[in-house]
């Protein structure tokens, strides 16, 4: 008899409580005969043993679910419906234009919409693109110069934390973290 359960996350040992089962087989036949008799269950009762039935089918599914050909990813596309790979092709003088700009791939990633380490691969797979980026890599800005700025900015305008934090799009804590960093740096 199987257990109604709500998600379909259950472990399938748990879900047909496998060990439940081999406690009771455990403690009828010992347990030096159901862990290192090195026969089968099987061998012990009959296959419409209420403790073996639910041990044999969880074996089933298990059999049929490795036998189960492994499904391929789908792969990922962007809202336009375009595959990340296209759509920097496509804007590849864009990231060369920005490259340029000193922007990071972490800047960058996000000014296209596309995952960090597929930029990352689509310029290391250019060989001018990966020359040019590091080229300029003495003159990157990096996005915590600029936030540090900005906080210093806000600071030097009476802004408390949490209202920089609310405008930034930080949380609080990072903006306590880089106000302690800029207090530090005045020592």
């Amino acid at each position: 008899m199987k257990p109604k359960l709500a998600s379909k996350k259950v472990p399938l040992t748990i879900k047909y409580r496998v060990g439940e089962h081999l406690d009771n087989l455990e403690a009828r036949f010992g347990a030096n005969k159901i862990r290192k008799g090195g026969g089968h269950l099987e061998d012990l009762t009959s296959p419409d043993d209420a403790d073996l039935k639910p041990i044999l089918q969880f074996r089933e599914l298990i059999k049929r679910r490795e036998m189960k050909p492994r499904r391929r990813k789908k792969q990922i596309r962007l809202a336009n419906g375009i595959s990340p790979q296209k759509y920097m092709k496509d804007n590849q003088s864009r990231i060369e234009r920005l490259i340029m700009d000193g922007c990071t791939i972490y800047f960058i990633a996000g000014e296209l919409g596309v995952a960090q380490g597929a930029l990352q691969y689509f310029v290391d797979s250019h060989d001018e693109m990966k020359t040019l980026y590091k080229a300029t890599a003495g003159r990157r800005k990096h996005d915590s110069t600029k936030k540090l700025g900005q906080i210093k900015n806000l600071l030097a305008k009476g802004k408390t934390h949490q209202q920089i934090a609310d405008e930034l799009g930080l949380t609080k804590g990072q903006v306590d973290w880089q106000v302690e960093k800029i207090r530090r740096a005045k020592k």
